[in-house]
């Protein structure tokens, strides 16, 4: 039922992969942040981001690496394939492919004269006769329900994932606390004693 293997080392190939490139990912964002970072470095992908790596430190394995993880010239971290052509783009903006409207020659001839060709120009007059809409507030009522209760990070005791754990939790029990207590807390020991602080 449950392999052992996997949480005292026995880790798969692209388990292995996976956690060296997010150990090399931590690293850069360690070195950028401190200043350290070689120019070079940089991509718009993690495959990008990693190759380019490799490309300015060559093989190096950063030493906080765990031992099952560490890479060498003969071991090598090898990066996934990439869409080169891959562009960030912010959610709801369509990539505007359209080509720009280009002029075109007349031609001067008297022959090809034609009313239809010649589009009165548009103005573009502002109308002072109209209100402007009024703005409306939205009115909401006050509800405890509405609000998530949860606890505050701070730099000291460097719980943030404990607490956005507790913090999910603490919501499930207070938005419905009978079935917590008939469905959730039989389940685990830990679940009815962390209630008993709620």
């Amino acid at each position: 039922m449950c392999d052992l293997g996997k949480i005292t080392g026995g880790i798969t190939g692209w388990q292995r992969q996976e956690f060296r490139e997010l150990a090399l990912l931590d690293y850069i964002t360690k070195l950028r942040f401190q200043g350290k970072l070689k120019d070079g470095v940089g991509g718009n992908t993690r495959s990008a981001l990693i190759k380019s790596w490799q490309t300015v430190y060559k093989g190096f394995c950063p030493k906080d690496v765990h031992a099952l993880l560490r890479w060498d010239t003969k071991d090598s971290l090898i990066p996934q394939e990439d869409d080169d052509t891959f562009v960030w783009q912010k959610i709801g903006t369509e990539a505007k492919t359209t080509k720009p409207a280009q002029k075109r020659k007349r031609e001067n001839d008297d022959d090809h004269h034609d009313i239809d060709a010649e589009v009165p120009t548009l103005k573009n007059d502002v109308i002072t006769s109209l209100k402007a809409p009024s703005k409306k507030k939205q009115k909401t009522k006050a509800d405890m329900n509405d609000k998530v209760r949860g606890l505050e990070w701070t730099a000291n005791t460097w719980s943030c994932a404990y607490d956005s754990v507790l913090t999910i939790l603490s919501n499930v029990y207070f938005t419905n606390v009978h079935q917590w207590h008939l469905k959730a807390a039989p389940a685990n020991a830990y679940l009815t004693r962390l209630t008993e602080f709620w």
